[in-house]
């Protein structure tokens, strides 16, 4: 009995051990489980607040860029701001100082033209007497805009009156029987008086200090010496022009010309007739007699004894050998005149703002017969053969109006009386945007000095 008892309460002290044991399974069984599926969530929680802490970051880092990059422009924008407005004050005590310059240039030639009676105290073994005969009206008031050469404007007109008192008008006769003459004439409008003029204690009569060397406007920064190149600031300031004959009234003393490049007033010292022989290598041909004339003149103005006096045409090949810069074609490709600007160039030639050159006169006797609309052909192919030419400066010929890519920046220049305002584009393209009248009544002679702009 004793060991059944025993044998009965091991029994049940197993089936405890084996139900805690079974409990136990199944306890771990659902731990394992429950651990299995909740670990991969708690991870995958962890993936993502770790990527969206960097993405936190990123965008944090991304701000500060931006604030960076927006400080910096903001910064670059001032400091433009702050060149643009140093260059505007730059240019403009430029510009006073040219004025300043200017005034005192005409200042000084005043006083030179003052001294005139002085001068001819010199003694005559080293200087030459030259004697103006006359002055000549051109539509090129200032420097800037009169053609380099008149061959490259042959719709430029110009009238010579000589001044009678030092001679006669006869002395044109004949002179209608040529097409071309040739127009000595001296530079007044050059400004370097005060390198040129004597210094204090030089001898009289000796030329004033020269530069021996130039850098020609369209040779490219190469230097010359100051003979192998045209420029008006020479040892003497005299020049020699090519012009064309349109019609001589030798009663008057009058010379209507066409291809010129003269300032208004230039003084004109000689005249003399263009004939073969100033053509290099020229060869007589028998050409064929032919009565000339020039289109749209007077030819009843200016006759010789013989009435049926006849005139021959040459045709002649030059050659010459030239350095590069004088021979290469740097005309700019094409002008063209807004509606607005041939609008008021028709008014300007209604109102006679191009008289006594261009336009129609109310005159019996007059040179010119052309209409009031041959004649606006005629002014305006005369601004768009200056333009043609780049008249803007060395510092700028060969480049847009503006150096910037902004609205481009207009240049000006005068013909007769009247202001062309103009555009230069990056293709070559020339643009005339307007034209304005200005009044030359109250301002001072210049001799070819911008008189609008020391106003």
């Amino acid at each position: 009995s004793r060991m059944t008892m025993t044998a009965t309460s091991t029994r049940q002290e197993l089936n405890h051990i084996y139900f805690f044991a079974l409990t136990t399974a199944a306890v771990v069984s659902t731990v394992k489980l429950f651990c299995h599926r909740r670990l991969p969530n708690k991870a995958r929680d962890i993936e993502n607040d770790t990527d969206r802490n960097t993405q936190e970051h990123d965008a944090h880092k991304t701000k500060q860029a931006k604030y960076s990059d927006k400080h910096e422009i903001s910064s670059l924008k001032e400091s433009i701001e702050h060149l643009e407005k140093r260059l505007k004050e730059a240019n403009s005590l430029r510009l006073a100082e040219r004025k300043g310059r200017t005034k005192a240039e005409i200042s000084l030639r005043k006083l030179y033209k003052s001294n005139v009676a002085e001068q001819s105290n010199l003694s005559k073994n080293t200087v030459f007497p030259l004697h103006e005969i006359g002055k000549i009206t051109t539509p090129f008031p200032k420097r800037m805009g009169t053609p380099r050469q008149g061959t490259l404007a042959p719709s430029s007109r110009a009238k010579l009156a000589l001044d009678t008192s030092v001679v006669p008008p006869a002395t044109l006769e004949g002179l209608h029987d040529h097409s071309h003459a040739w127009i000595i004439f001296k530079f007044h409008a050059n400004t370097n008086l005060l390198s040129i003029g004597s210094s204090e204690g030089s001898t009289e009569g000796k030329i004033g200090k020269i530069k021996a060397k130039i850098k020609p406007p369209r040779g490219g920064g190469s230097k010359v010496g100051t003979l192998a190149t045209r420029t008006p600031h020479r040892p003497n300031p005299i020049g020699l022009s090519l012009v064309k004959i349109d019609a001589v009234d030798s009663n008057k003393g009058f010379l209507y010309l066409s291809g010129v490049d003269l300032v208004d007033g230039t003084p004109v010292y000689d005249v003399k007739p263009v004939v073969p022989f100033d053509v290099p290598n020229y060869k007589y041909q028998h050409p064929a007699e032919k009565v000339t004339a020039a289109p749209g003149y007077e030819s009843e103005i200016s006759q010789s004894p013989a009435e049926n006096c006849k005139t021959v045409q040459l045709e002649s090949c030059c050659s010459l050998t030239v350095p590069w810069w004088v021979a290469q074609n740097d005309e700019l490709t094409e002008v063209v005149f807004e509606e607005s600007a041939i609008v008021k160039l028709t008014k300007l030639n209604d109102d006679g703002c191009f008289m006594p050159l261009y336009g129609v006169m109310k005159k019996k006797h007059v040179w010119c017969k052309n209409s009031s609309l041959e004649e606006l052909h005629c002014i305006q192919s005369a601004i768009s053969e200056v333009l043609a030419q780049d008249p803007r400066s060395a510092k700028v010929r060969g480049t847009n109006s503006s150096a910037s890519g902004k609205d481009l920046d207009p240049y000006r220049l005068v013909f007769c009386c009247a202001e062309i305002c103009f555009i230069v584009g990056n293709d070559g393209l020339v643009k005339v945007i307007d034209i304005q009248e200005i009044n030359f009544k109250n301002t001072d002679d210049g001799d070819g000095v911008p008189l609008a702009d020391i106003e």
